[in-house]
């Protein structure tokens, strides 16, 4: 059988539905352990812009940079780290930074930082190691976020 990247699309569908399903049933189970602080200090509207950019930006943006990194393509990785780095900060919305507690506004700056170390490592190294590094210190940034806050109960 020829892999191709369609079977390959058509099998991580079914991996993402049979674990959805499993998720799903451990919902209940999981409410009752999960010790995450719930920010009800953030409004309807700027908690579904979050989970919005979240979800259609900085998970997108996190899985380009990883094609362009394995395609070898520096100067795209570079280029979309750039655009979530530090330069992302002239985008936040004054009134969305006052309803987050500080904590997470720290969370959120060393996430961004990251990115531009993904830019660096791109810039200065052309090195897909050290990329891939970077990009690990990055997820460990939204990893670390993502296990203490909640916006959703």
């Amino acid at each position: 059988m020829k892999i191709t990247k369609t079977s390959i699309l058509a099998a991580s569908a079914l991996a993402i539905s049979v674990t959805a399903g499993v998720v799903w049933a451990q919902d209940s189970a999981d409410a009752a352990m999960d010790d995450r602080e719930l920010l009800t200090t953030v409004s309807d509207h700027w908690r579904i812009h979050l989970l919005h950019d979240m979800r259609e930006g900085l998970f997108v943006q996190v899985q380009e940079i990883l094609a362009a990194n394995a395609a070898g393509d520096m100067a795209t990785v570079e280029a979309l780290a750039t655009e979530r780095g530090k330069a992302h900060f002239a985008h936040m919305d004054p009134a969305m930074m006052a309803e987050l507690p500080a904590q997470m506004k720290g969370m959120g700056k060393a996430m961004h930082l990251a990115f531009d170390d993904v830019a660096t490592a791109a810039r200065e190294t052309g090195d897909p190691a050290a990329v891939s590094g970077a990009v690990s210190d990055l997820m460990m940034a939204c990893t670390a976020c993502h296990l203490t806050y909640k916006l959703n109960p």
